[in-house]
């Protein structure tokens, strides 16, 4: 929030911003902000369900799975005519599922101690290699579309003259 008021006045200037602009515009960066914190938080909890999944205790995150659904359909259905904003829409669907996905790793993680991250047992050379690995890989399915488009582009302008790039993309 700190961060969210003086880049709502820098991009959009102080004069064309009233008071009703001010506040959409925070709950535009407050919504950001819990949309990446409800992926983050799925990203993080998503590795103990594949755990779990490996461990053949797939009925567990499916009895949560179908919890978290009904609990998801009555706050849709009761919340919608109180709270009609995107902010519940989000906490209402997006959050009652990390809940059923954190209670679904905590469970795990309850039963089998083991799985916790110890990092006095971590190898740092393994994880540096890793890291590598996965950024490389990252960068290259990031890049391989934007090349394949512009390649194509650059292709079409080698082969025919430049004004036809525009015509066949």
């Amino acid at each position: 929030m700190l961060v969210s008021i003086p880049l709502a006045f820098s991009v959009l200037g102080e004069e064309r911003l009233g008071v009703y602009g001010v506040v959409q515009t925070l709950m535009w960066f407050m919504n950001l902000w819990l949309a990446g914190s409800v992926f983050l938080a799925t990203l993080v909890v998503n590795v103990l369900e594949r755990c779990r999944e490996g461990y053949q205790e797939i009925h567990v995150g499916k009895a949560l799975g179908a919890a978290q659904n009904v609990v998801a359909a009555g706050l849709l259905f009761f919340g919608v005519h109180h709270w009609p904003t995107v902010t519940f829409l989000l906490l209402a669907i997006y959050g009652v599922q990390v809940m059923a996905m954190t209670v679904n790793a905590t469970h795990l993680v309850w039963h089998r101690p083991k799985l916790l991250p110890r990092w006095s047992k971590m190898e740092t050379g393994l994880a540096q290699r890793m890291i590598g690995d996965g950024l490389a890989l990252f960068v290259a399915g990031s890049m391989a579309p934007i090349l394949q488009r512009e390649g194509t582009k650059w292709m079409l302008g080698q082969m025919d003259r430049p004004a036809a790039v525009g015509r066949h993309t």
